[in-house]
């Protein structure tokens, strides 16, 4: 009977120790994806001008494979950067004010649109989306924090 009774307490703390390794677990993961997960729905209203922020434009097509792609290479970047970047993703193929935002933007930059994904990272824009594009995005995000162009501040003049 003895035995029955520690074979019990133990069972009984071994059960406790584990829902409480999953519950601290399940929510590290839980705030660890809050952070990284970007906004597919930003709006012009969600931007802010940072003097110590750069501002990533990503313009996409809901369904797009390219664009998936650019979202996840984004989220990962978010982690990197995420004390030097705001990212701005806005899609373009079933919401008309979104794709007139790009094509303004885009005339801003000196570019026309040919497709998305549609990205502009202070003065560089970038066309299309693959592997070979990760450095360059690096880079421009490294140039941009010490110069103050931002494509939202030039739309906000016009």
């Amino acid at each position: 009977m003895k035995n029955k009774k520690k074979y019990f307490v133990v069972l009984t703390i071994l059960l406790i120790i584990f829902v409480v390794v999953v519950s601290v677990v399940k929510n590290n993961n839980n705030s660890k994806t809050d952070q990284n997960i970007i906004n597919r729905d930003s709006k012009l209203s969600d931007i802010k001008l940072m003097d110590d922020k750069v501002n990533i434009y990503f313009f996409y097509g809901n369904g797009c494979p390219h664009c998936e792609d650019e979202f996840v290479f984004l989220e990962n970047l978010s982690e990197e950067y995420s004390k030097d970047i705001n990212i701005y993703s806005l899609e373009v193929w079933y919401n008309q004010d979104n794709a007139d935002i790009l094509i303004d933007f885009a005339e801003i930059m000196g570019k026309q649109v040919t497709g998305v994904p549609f990205t502009i990272i202070g003065e560089e824009t970038f066309s299309g989306f693959g592997k070979s594009a990760e450095d360059s995005f690096k880079n421009a995000i490294k140039k941009q924090i010490n110069n103050s162009f931002d494509v939202y501040n030039e739309y906000q003049k016009s």
